[in-house]
């Protein structure tokens, strides 16, 4: 079954919160999360999924990268 653009969004941006850099923070995760979820409504397409996925992907990667720099 297909996901709606909202239910994508809030699981986008749960993954990228809990795998935020600053774990000892429930604040700064807090604020991460509303950043994240207010950047995917406004970034993704309804009707271009694949330019979407494109977003989401580069996102992650650029958290994950910050991630491994701060080790």
């Amino acid at each position: 079954m297909a996901k709606t653009k909202s239910e994508v969004i809030a699981e986008a941006a749960t993954i990228l919160t809990a795998r935020h850099p600053n774990k000892e923070d429930p604040l700064k995760r807090r604020e991460t999360l509303k950043a994240s979820f207010s950047w995917l409504c406004r970034e993704l397409s309804e009707d271009q999924p694949e330019a979407s996925a494109e977003k989401i992907v580069g996102y992650v990667k650029g958290i994950l990268a910050q991630k491994r720099r701060l080790r």
